[in-house]
């Protein structure tokens, strides 16, 4: 085939995706999403159709966190098919979070046993929240309606402890024998290291906000703003 032909050819095909892509595109903005188009779609991800399991896939991706329920539910359904690209889905809807998350980081030296307030008001989009001190700090973290938290990062020289809300929580420190990091003001050796070790847990290189202080007394941190 001459150069011509396989330029016309890679055209083609990337004129067919595209135009798939917005085909079901347009679909997920017209079509009226309910349980039964979700089960349906579920069902169709174990059709002997490759092209139908597909379009079932793609179709799931677009809706996304409306249709996790019953994924969640159809992933132990005992079809391996089904399972698999349940699977894939469901990591494809958390990459894509993670890549519109926002990282933000609060940091203590000490709070003399208060428990540290920290107020999440960033409804913009999936939040990161990483908290770390010194000291062996109880973080009471409160959310408004509309912030999803990903994930709280909790580190220090001593372990941390995080409550007041249900969010998946990874803890490092030196009482757990783990790399740990902390840091309370920009000019201090420790925020550098904080970034990196930030970075390399999350994969991401931007922090929306940092607050700090030496020591917690009152006034709560207050993470993003209200829209």
């Amino acid at each position: 085939m001459c150069t011509l032909g396989r330029l016309s050819l890679i055209s083609a095909m990337l004129l067919a995706s595209v135009t798939s892509q917005k085909s079901i595109a347009v679909y997920a903005e017209t079509q009226p999403i309910d349980a039964e188009e979700i089960a349906r779609l579920i069902k169709q991800l174990g059709s002997d159709s490759f092209e139908a399991r597909e379009q079932a896939q793609q179709k799931l991706i677009l809706i996304g966190e409306p249709a996790r329920a019953q994924m969640d539910k159809a992933a132990r359904s005992g079809d391996a098919e089904i399972e698999n690209r349940i699977k894939t889905i469901l990591q494809t809807l958390a990459k894509r979070e993670l890549d519109r998350a926002r990282v933000h980081v609060v940091g203590l030296y000490e709070s003399r046993e208060r428990p540290a307030v920290v107020e999440v008001r960033d409804t913009n989009g999936p939040v990161i929240l990483v908290l770390c001190a010194y000291e062996g700090v109880t973080w009471n973290v409160k959310a408004i309606a509309g912030v999803k938290i990903l994930e709280i990062i909790a580190s220090g020289y001593h372990t941390q402890k995080v409550q007041g809300v249900d969010a998946q929580i990874r803890s490092f420190s030196y009482d757990q024998r783990t790399p740990y990091f902390y840091t309370y003001d920009h000019d201090e050796e420790n925020y550098p290291k904080m970034r990196a070790h930030v970075h390399e847990l999350t994969g991401k290189k931007k922090i929306a906000s940092f607050q700090g202080r030496y020591e917690f007394k009152s006034v709560p941190f207050v993470v993003g703003e209200e829209d």
